[in-house]
């Protein structure tokens, strides 16, 4: 072997770095990344080995094996990056046989050919052992095939450098430094490999990419040890926003839509049928998809973020939150729009309105719901200075059927009642129990003569009803009207004072100016 070249302690060195690199790696197999940058820096370590050798050995067999065992280390650091990006940005869904095997199929060939090219000289011809001072180096001449070769090699190192800088700016601080280390950290190399394919290497004949590749590795290792690369990655957006269950859409300053992820498609394919099929196309104006959404729409010319709720139709309902989007400088760039599906949030909180305002036997409001709405009926007669008027019930002798017939009769006449009323009074009526056998009707915009022409029809069509042969409904009732500086609580003890004197006689209705039936 010839030691009398300065150059093989160097590559040494770099080999020794290289395992050190590797070693480090796989002690943190658990960090994102850590095992594809293991196989880079292995095939670093065999590039750097193969060299060595190569440098080393003075027969010209014992040249081409080790220039052909370093080849592998060429093509396979190519293939590492590659994965090296797909792993670290979180690129899961690419680590399938039907992606991988037909990407790696034309690294796994090289090698092979590289070997038999003794029998077919497809990537090498004229094949020769050249010598440059003390140091002697395999020369050769590439064929097309082998430059296709090359070509997939950089294209593949292309895509790795895409994926990394579409993540560098997908980033925010302290992310992107980490991307930052590693874009540099991989380019180095790169640029060593192409200067020296294109001619323009100041070391030729010795090619310095092998160890060039190591100290990349040891930027990576410096980045990774001091902004601990490999343990604080980004959420991968394939992860984060690809797989969200709410709708994600990025529009510009002029409305087209630049960015969106899948649920948002589904969202507004089958829930917003309205837009049509195609309505989410990259290129196309979103705004002008908004013609039927006002408020939404509007929401665009804020420079605040603004959320609504937006129900395409009666059963399904979305919380939209349009947001500014601004760049590094501050400048208004365009929005970020969330749909967020809040179906089952709205029909539990109906559910739950309906049962705390709502009357379990009678279903019509109860006493606490009645009153507030009422309160806001007599608030906006007084701001109309239009008539209104207030009816209290109790059914009759109701005591005495549940003692004699049982509740389960008792909560039938109840719920009868409620029936008659509900049919009887219109949308504008306002109608709840107030407690046990009593109950209360509103009447906005209604005149004490009017008031009482409803309750005579209460009164009269309850009587007419037949729950059993042995029981005979009444009910007696008591009419107050708004007066003067009348309060909603004065009104209403007025009619319940009126109701007392009812209920001593019995299926009557009293009112202000007393009058029996």
């Amino acid at each position: 072997m010839n030691f009398d070249t300065p150059h093989h302690f160097i590559l040494t060195s770099s080999s020794i770095i290289s395992i050190l690199l590797i070693i480090y790696a796989l002690r943190n197999h658990h960090a994102n990344g850590s095992r594809s940058f293991a196989w880079l820096m292995t095939c670093a370590l065999v590039w750097s080995f193969g060299y060595t050798f190569e440098i080393l050995v003075e027969s010209f067999e014992a040249k081409k094996f080790w220039m052909r065992f370093s080849q592998l280390g060429v093509y396979g650091s190519a293939y590492c990056y590659f994965i090296f990006a797909l792993q670290y940005c979180g690129y899961s869904k690419w680590f399938q046989g039907k992606y991988l095997v037909p990407i790696s199929l034309p690294l796994i060939l090289t090698p092979i050919l590289i070997w038999t090219n003794d029998y077919h000289f497809l990537l090498h011809t004229t094949v020769s052992l050249e010598q440059a001072g003390s140091l002697s180096f395999i020369q050769y001449e590439r064929t097309i095939l082998s430059l296709l070769f090359i070509v997939y090699a950089y294209f593949l190192i292309c895509i790795s450098f895409f994926i990394l800088y579409r993540a560098y700016k997908h980033s925010i601080h302290p992310f992107n430094r980490q991307y930052a280390i590693l874009l540099i950290g991989l380019l180095i190399p790169v640029i060593s490999m192409l200067l020296d394919l294109l001619g323009f290497n100041p070391f030729a004949p010795f090619a310095p990419t092998s160890i060039v590749l190591i100290f990349s590795g040891l930027f990576i290792a410096w980045g990774l040890f001091r902004y601990r690369l490999f343990y604080i990655w980004p959420i991968a957006r394939d992860q984060l926003i690809e797989k969200m269950k709410s709708g994600v859409i990025v529009t510009d300053i002029s409305g087209t839509l630049i960015d969106q992820n899948p649920s948002a498609k589904e969202i507004i394919t089958q829930d917003f049928r309205n837009f049509g099929q195609d309505s989410l196309t990259i290129g196309q104006n979103w705004h002008e998809q908004l013609d039927e959404y006002e408020q939404w729409k509007k929401s665009y010319s804020n420079l605040r973020e603004v959320q609504i709720e937006v129900t395409p139709d009666s059963k399904i309902y979305y919380e939209v939150s349009v947001s500014p989007l601004k760049n590094y400088k501050g400048q208004f760039i365009g929005h970020l729009t969330t749909l967020m599906d809040i179906t089952s949030r709205k029909w539990t909180e109906k559910r739950l309105f309906i049962q705390a305002t709502t009357d379990y036997l009678t279903r019509v409001h109860n006493r606490r719901h009645f009153v507030d709405l009422s309160k806001r009926a007599f608030s906006k007669s007084l701001e109309e200075q239009t008539s209104f008027s207030l009816m209290i019930i109790d059914i009759d002798f109701f005591k005495s059927i549940n003692d004699t017939h049982g509740h389960n009769v008792g909560d039938q006449v109840l719920h009868q009642f409620a029936t008659i009323c509900s049919d009887l009074l219109g949308h504008d009526k306002i109608f709840g129990r107030i407690g046990g056998e009593e109950f209360a009707v509103t009447l906005p915009k209604t005149s004490l003569d009017q008031a009482y022409e409803t309750a005579k029809t209460i009164q009269q069509t309850f009587e007419r009803t037949e729950l059993t042969a042995t029981i005979k409904l009444t009910v007696s009732i008591g009419l107050s009207t708004k007066k003067g500086n009348d309060t909603f609580d004065k009104l209403l003890l007025e009619a319940d004072q009126l109701l007392y004197e009812a209920k001593e006689e019995r299926n009557t209705i009293k009112m202000p100016t007393t009058f029996n039936l």
